[in-house]
């Protein structure tokens, strides 16, 4: 008993530090970044700032992995298969994402990345609010971060069913329903504005992304042409979820 709450301890230390030294810059800074030096705010140098920690701990990470697996089997089968390590990295990965979610993380997210970056401005940063588009234009780096967003997040579900043993077609299609909707949850509070025309555009770039099932696993076009449906559903709903975060904002 005692060592599965202490795994879970560790477990829980390790997700909340891998979301944010590496799910983080993923999904918030590099997209962020990308889309200022897009509009010429930026010196391309600044992207690497958030690429650097990725690619670092990523490395760091395979290589702890790779030692453990060569120097201590059973100790790998017994991390790789321990269900309190692996919820305590599932709930620390959770942590990081309430914690991005809320007021005073969005508060704390624009002024870390605007410390970040500050060197290499070409020009005045503008405000989160004179980032706001005329109606006509898409976003199409957010739109582009709000894909690998979804998708990092349906992969992640699918890996829990996988290490859960329950990897049927009906856990699949939940797991995917659930983390689906997460992730359009998530990219809506970071959209307060135009919200179901942004989450419209993400949708089409999942469902497009989608072909590679095609071409790659043997998924029929009629399933991935009919799955468009489905990922409209999840849509709606993530995207109904994102209010009782991220209320409206006035335009």
């Amino acid at each position: 008993m005692f060592s599965s709450v202490l795994l879970f301890g560790v477990g829980l230390m390790l997700g909340r530090f891998w979301f944010g030294v590496v799910l983080l810059p993923l999904v918030y800074g590099i997209p962020r970044a990308v889309a200022w030096v897009w509009r010429g705010q930026l010196s391309p140098r600044a992207i690497l700032i958030y690429v650097w920690p990725v690619v670092l701990w990523s490395l760091v990470s395979l290589a702890l992995v790779v030692a453990t697996t060569v120097f201590s089997p059973s100790l790998a089968r017994f991390l790789a298969t321990n269900l309190g390590f692996f919820l305590g990295q599932l709930v620390g990965v959770g942590f990081g994402v309430a914690q991005m979610l809320s007021k005073q993380g969005r508060r704390d997210l624009n002024s870390d990345f605007g410390e970040a970056v500050g060197r290499y401005e070409k020009g005045e940063l503008p405000s989160p609010r004179n980032l706001e588009h005329t109606p006509t234009e898409v976003r199409w780096p957010i739109v582009i971060r709000d894909v690998v967003l979804w998708s990092i997040l349906t992969l992640v579900g699918v890996g829990i069913v996988r290490v859960a043993g329950i990897s049927s077609g009906m856990s699949l299609s939940a797991s995917n329903s659930l983390f689906g909707c997460l992730g359009f949850a998530i990219a809506g509070c970071f959209t307060p504005v135009r919200r179901f025309r942004h989450l419209m555009f993400v949708t089409l770039g999942v469902w497009l992304t989608g072909i590679i099932n095609v071409v790659m696993s043997g998924v029929s076009v009629t399933s991935w042409l009919l799955s468009l449906g489905f990922l409209l559903l999840t849509m709606v709903v993530g995207g109904a979820l994102s209010f009782l975060f991220v209320p409206r904002e006035a335009r």
